[in-house]
């Protein structure tokens, strides 16, 4: 086993301060690290008051490194197939989750009040 069943994952936002949400589950404001499971996929929603929301598509991969050295563990039988039952030859995509939120453009429909 060489990465282990979870991986740290930084979220930064300019500006700094917005909610960060994972599946559904609250994970802080940015700038934070979180520890999440490499088994899974993410749908992650960055939000902050008087900002549009960013949403990001955090996703499990096996890449560079990673794949070469799963194939070797493969070829090892019982540490290639712990490797790939705890998800630890998978990395999360992106690493760090950086996003730019924008103003929330004013609604030019808006009535205007009477005077």
């Amino acid at each position: 086993m060489k990465n282990g069943g979870t991986e740290e994952v930084r979220f930064e936002s300019t500006p700094a301060g917005a909610q960060v949400v994972a599946n559904g589950v609250p994970h802080g404001s940015t700038l934070t690290t979180v520890r999440l499971s490499r088994c899974e996929d993410y749908n992650v929603a960055i939000d902050k008051p008087g900002y549009e929301p960013a949403s990001v598509l955090l996703s499990r991969t096996v890449r560079g490194p990673d794949a070469a050295v799963g194939l070797f563990d493969v070829l090892l039988f019982v540490p290639g197939f712990v490797d790939i039952w705890n998800c630890s030859n998978r990395s999360l995509a992106p690493n760090p989750v950086s996003v730019q939120l924008l103003p929330v453009a004013a609604n030019a429909s808006a009535p205007v009040a009477a005077k």
